[in-house]
């Protein structure tokens, strides 16, 4: 606890602080996990089907299906 906090706040702000502490080191611990995981399942090891982003690719996609007939279309 810091001298100044420890002189100038009660128990309970003294407590608020080393939780608010303690909740922050706490999500920047679980963001850096969550960073190296998406490192690790990045783009580049994605399987093709999933890297295929383009419009032609959904237009390609989209010509594969059937259309509906006439009278369900808006």
């Amino acid at each position: 606890m810091l001298p100044w906090a420890r002189a100038h706040l009660n128990p309970t702000g003294q407590a608020l602080v080393v939780c608010t502490v303690a909740g922050m080191a706490y999500f920047v611990a679980a963001d850096k996990a969550i960073l190296s995981l998406a490192r690790r399942h990045s783009y580049e090891s994605a399987p093709d089907h999933l890297k295929d982003t383009s419009f032609a690719g959904a237009a390609a996609a989209a010509a594969a299906r059937p259309r509906p007939p006439a009278f369900f279309r808006p």
